[in-house]
């Protein structure tokens, strides 16, 4: 060891615990600290208080929720049929597909493409013993409701998952109000008239029977989200709304769960529009069936699960750097990254 030079404890770039040299100047820093810490205990001692509570009061709910058994929701919910919005891929696929597997009909509602045709001929044969419907419609469109209407009129729908929803990168003056409504629409407007619908269809099911209004939000909506405004704000929407709309209906015995999965592998991605930030993201992004193992794990048993590190980690971040503060930091230093520049540059359509 050098003169001049102590060591300390810290974390290495893959999160290993190792020994890091510290200057004395450095050192003498945290002594002087801890002496304030010392000096000032009617202060500091409140504090951490206060810190280690609002770490531990999410820390160990989270915790528990990932021990939770995983359970059966059609005997849970004595359910024939559920409905999921944007069922053709990804996520919803995937509580498409665990559904069926418990012998549960499905009715998907999603973009009528090649996707939705693949899904629903690969449920049907994967799963012959159910009844699997597709209900091709633009959650966008005006008459999106009549058509999901219209293909459960004689069903009993006792889970409503909606799921459907997508991100669109760009600075927001820059797109066209008609694709910025679109977005809007998909992500958010659309669940109020489905929600509207089948809660009400719910609360008169009767025999004491519980139903499940689930929403696929996004830790997206955690943080503010310059370039992505529409996605970010949409996602906060629905996880206030989901969480406000459960304890109106809980006497209904009707379960409301909201979802925020970390990065999941789907088609999310191909709207990344170059996003060097999704780009990023995308490789680190696990199988969409984590996402239904959690929902299968949570359903009635909590409102909201945060799925996986990242929805986790950002949620710790927001304990330690307080939202308003960062809203002002990402306005301050956000044009300095290469995705700002490039969308700067872009014409306004």
């Amino acid at each position: 060891m050098s003169h001049g030079q102590c060591w300390g404890f810290g974390l290495g770039r893959l999160g290993v615990p190792e020994f890091v040299p510290q200057s004395d100047d450095t050192m003498e820093a945290l002594r002087a600290v801890a002496r304030l810490y010392l000096a000032v205990p009617w202060l500091t001692v409140p504090l951490s208080i206060v810190g280690l509570l609002a770490l531990a009061t999410y820390l160990v709910p989270c915790a528990l929720q990932m021990l939770l058994p995983s359970q059966n929701l059609k005997r849970r919910y004595s359910a024939e049929w559920a409905l999921v919005t944007g069922g053709s891929s990804g996520i919803g696929l995937a509580i498409a597909d665990r559904l069926a597997s418990e012998g549960v009909s499905v009715v998907i509602a999603a973009l009528d493409d090649d996707l939705l045709k693949s899904a629903t001929k690969t449920l049907r044969a994967k799963y012959p013993a159910v009844q699997v419907r597709s209900v091709g419609v633009n959650l966008a469109s005006k008459d999106f409701m009549d058509k999901i209407k219209s293909a459960t009129s004689d069903i009993d729908v006792a889970m409503l998952f909606n799921n459907a929803g997508y991100i669109k990168p760009g600075f927001f003056a820059n797109a066209t109000i008609e694709s910025v409504m679109a977005n809007f629409d998909v992500n958010a407007s659309c669940t109020l008239p489905i929600t509207h619908h089948f809660v009400r269809k719910m609360q008169d099911r009767g025999n004491g029977r519980r139903s499940l209004v689930c929403f696929t939000s996004s830790s997206g909506g955690f943080l503010p989200a310059p370039m992505s405004a529409i996605y970010s704000s949409t996602k906060a929407w629905v996880t206030n709304f989901g969480a406000s709309l459960a304890g109106e209906v809980a006497e209904d015995k009707i379960e409301v769960l909201v979802v925020h999965p970390s990065p999941i592998a789907s088609n999310f991605y191909q709207n990344a529009n170059g996003m060097s930030v999704l780009q990023a993201v995308e490789k680190s992004a696990a199988a969409p069936s984590v996402v239904s193992d959690a929902i299968w794990k949570c359903a009635g048993r909590t409102v909201i699960v945060d799925q996986g590190s990242a929805s986790v980690g950002i949620k710790v971040l927001l304990r330690v750097l307080e939202w308003n503060l960062l809203a002002d930091l990402f306005t301050a230093f956000v044009s300095v990254s290469g995705d700002y520049q490039r969308f700067r540059k872009q014409k306004r359509a």
